[in-house]
């Protein structure tokens, strides 16, 4: 049997943990940011949290580690858990310029 290839499944498998792992932290980190806004935290606070979030999603994109469809997935996912989806309807008031393009 050829040692370098058990080596090789095993550190592909120890990559695929490391990977996993990574992409949990940044589910909380996301949670963590759509929670500050929901609550109306400071400014501060969420362009804290903000700037984690982006910094984490650019090394896991710069090290190879998930694409961008994958972090969108990612967010969109996250952020339905956090943030319910719209359920009212929008009003358009008469004279914007919504109801201008609404009604050409």
């Amino acid at each position: 049997m050829n040692m370098r290839l058990v080596k090789d499944a095993g550190a592909e498998e120890r990559a695929g943990t490391r990977r996993d792992q990574a992409l949990l932290q940044l589910q909380t980190a996301l949670r963590q940011l759509f929670a500050l806004r929901h609550t109306g935290a400071l400014h501060t606070q969420i362009t804290r949290a903000q700037g984690l979030v982006d910094g984490y999603m650019n090394c896991l994109l710069d090290l190879g580690l998930t694409s961008d469809h994958e972090l969108l997935d990612l967010v969109v996912a996250t952020r339905r858990g956090v943030d319910e989806p719209a359920k009212a309807g929008l009003d358009i008031l008469p004279g914007t310029d919504v109801d201008a393009q609404a009604s050409a």
